[in-house]
Order: C-alpha cells, then sequence, then structure tokens
C-alpha cells in the first residue's frame, strides 16, 4: 500500500515553530534594557507569540509575563513535537497486516466459564437444540419450537430486568466464546456457571470431561460423556428475537434466540412467563 505525504502540515509546524524561536531570541536580548523599556518588549513579544500558535494552544489569556522565556520553551517543545506527530501519524494510520487469532489470555471484559461448575453430562446435548460450529448447543430459533420462558430477575439494573434460566451445553476440550453484538448490547447479557458472573463476553476456555460439581457419587456426570452442562441463562431488558455469536476455530456464526418473545417460526414462550 503506498502512502502519500502531505507537506502542508510539516512546513506550517516549522514555521510556527520559528516564529517561537524568534520571539524566544528577542525576549532575551531585551533583558538589558530599562525595566519599562523591557515590560513593554515583553508585552510585545507575548502578543506576537499568541498570534502564531493559533488554534495550537489554549486561547485563554496568561497573565504570567514574568515566565515568558519558560513559556517560549515550552511552546518550542510542544510545536516541535506537533510536526513529528503530523510527519508519523500518516505511517500508522496506513499500516495494515493480518488479524491475529484469539489469543490464549482473557481480554478485558470478557468472563471465563468456571469448567468446575458443571451440573451434570451427557453423551449428546437435547435434541431440540442447535449445536453450533460443533462446540456448543443453543436454544436457537432454528431448532426449538417455542421462545424461552422469562421470570423476574430481581436485578437493579434495567437491562436485566427478566431472566431466562437456560441451560449451557458445551463439548468437552472445546474452547470458544459466545458474544453479544453491539447491536444488542444494551438489551441482553449472559450468565452460567457457578458463581455466574453476568457478561456480554464469555469465553469458555475447554473444560474437561469429569470436572463437574455434581460428581459426588450420586451419578450426574459421567467421565465418558462428551457434552457437560451448566446453569445459569439470559438476562434482557424485554422480551424479544436477540442475536448470540459463536466464534471457535477462527470461524464465528451467528443464531437468534427468543428470549421471552418468538422469532420467525416460533412460537411464543408456555405459560406462566413474564413479559
Amino acid at each position: 500500500m503506498s502512502v502519500r505525504h502531505s507537506n502542508k502540515s510539516d512546513s506550517g509546524a516549522v514555521g510556527v515553530a520559528d516564529d517561537v524561536a524568534v520571539s524566544c531570541r528577542t525576549y532575551a536580548s531585551s533583558r538589558g534594557v530599562a525595566n519599562a523599556a523591557r515590560r513593554q518588549a515583553m508585552r510585545s513579544i507575548t502578543t506576537s507569540y499568541r498570534q502564531q500558535r493559533g488554534d495550537l494552544f489554549s486561547s485563554e489569556p496568561d497573565r504570567r509575563e514574568p515566565l515568558l522565556g519558560s513559556r517560549c520553551n515550552r511552546g518550542m517543545r510542544h510545536v516541535l513535537a506537533a510536526a513529528l506527530l503530523a510527519a508519523f501519524l500518516p505511517l500508522t494510520a496506513c499500516s495494515t497486516g493480518p488479524v491475529e487469532p484469539t489469543s490464549s489470555a482473557v481480554p478485558s471484559g470478557v468472563a471465563t466459564l468456571a469448567c468446575s461448575s458443571a451440573i451434570g453430562s451427557k453423551p449428546q446435548p437435547p435434541q431440540d437444540l442447535a449445536v453450533v460450529l460443533g462446540v456448543v448447543a443453543l436454544p436457537a430459533a432454528a431448532t426449538r419450537p417455542t421462545a424461552l420462558q422469562t421470570a423476574r430477575s430481581g436485578e437493579r439494573d434495567p437491562r436485566a430486568r427478566l431472566f431466562a434460566k437456560w441451560g449451557l451445553w458445551i463439548k468437552v476440550d472445546a474452547r470458544f466464546e459466545l458474544v453479544v453484538p453491539r447491536e444488542a448490547a444494551d438489551r441482553l447479557s449472559i450468565m452460567w456457571g457457578s458463581p455466574g458472573q453476568r457478561t456480554q463476553h464469555l469465553l469458555v476456555p475447554g473444560c474437561q470431561a469429569g470436572t463437574c460439581s455434581a460428581n459426588d457419587g450420586s451419578g450426574a456426570c459421567d467421565r465418558s460423556d462428551e457434552w457437560l452442562a451448566y446453569a445459569g441463562g439470559y438476562l434482557v431488558r424485554q422480551v424479544a428475537c436477540l442475536p448470540l455469536l459463536v466464534r471457535a476455530s477462527g470461524q464465528q456464526q451467528r443464531v437468534l434466540i427468543g428470549v421471552g418473545a418468538p422469532c420467525p417460526g416460533q412460537k411464543p414462550p408456555p405459560q406462566p412467563t413474564e413479559a
């Protein structure tokens, strides 16, 4: 990609720097004159300096005239910095490169599913769920005939006024992300695991078979099962058909989930439900 640089901003910044330097030298040479003449010289220098700096600095008057010499030094540094920034900004703005794959580090604002909080396991997920990218089973509108029931959550945040309790089924050893897209950011959040953390970006780190909190001899989890279940659900401002993104192995798939209200092709949720 070729980048064409404009010399207009560079020459303007250098010109202002030269004018500031001349003003500073004028001030230095005036130090030996009488007090009255020196005050007049400083007023003249101040006026010239403020006219040259234009919009680069604040227009608020500065009455600390005895500090003009240090102010000139500061002005020189600021103008030169602006010139260097103008020269290098086109390079950084036009730099391109390959998109890095998802790192193993957890970005800020991302919640991580607690693998050991699984409440059950199965060889296969329930049949009315959609297996997305082979890593997670969701109550997508494409496979589930009715929308999810909702009830009041008790949350103070109005964006999480209603809660649809629905477990999350994940494939053993699968690493992936569940992301609420921007268009639904003020209407939907998700939460699974114990303790569950309400989030709009959940990382599933690759949970191993047998990592189950219910493995206390009750038979709720089996190490030979390939799917693990986690308690939680969806929190919404109001009932709606909402999107959710699944990202795994460099791929992304968007699914629609009817939370309290049906998506196209679905029926309303069974009663009782809260709207």
